[in-house]
């Protein structure tokens, strides 16, 4: 079975110490990116896009909580959205699968 530390020893990801700043941070971010979702006369591509940066964020957050961060490369926005369900459990599964087809 995949896991985090599967994707560790695979060089995918490294190991990483959440700061509260950080996470601050990067729910700043989310704020921000849900805000500008719902701006009047934006385009449902754009209001689309700005939802799925602060869904991405949150991905991101739930992964640096649990000790990790993505490797520097190709995919980064794959595996911290795919890392989603072992950060948070398998019954995050069907959002990683939702979340994956909206990246693509």
């Amino acid at each position: 079975m995949m896991s985090l530390e599967n994707w560790l020893q695979n060089g995918h990801l490294s190991r990483h110490q959440a700061t509260v700043a950080k996470v601050q941070k990067l729910l700043g971010l989310v704020d921000r990116e849900l805000s500008d979702a719902g701006v009047t006369g934006l385009s449902a591509d754009g209001r689309f896009m700005h939802a799925y940066d602060a869904a991405y964020q949150l991905c991101a957050i739930a992964l640096y909580a649990s000790g990790y961060e993505v490797s520097k490369g190709k995919g980064h926005h794959a595996y911290t959205i795919n890392a989603l369900q072992y950060a948070l459990g398998q019954g995050q599964a069907a959002n990683t699968i939702y979340l994956s087809k909206c990246s693509t």
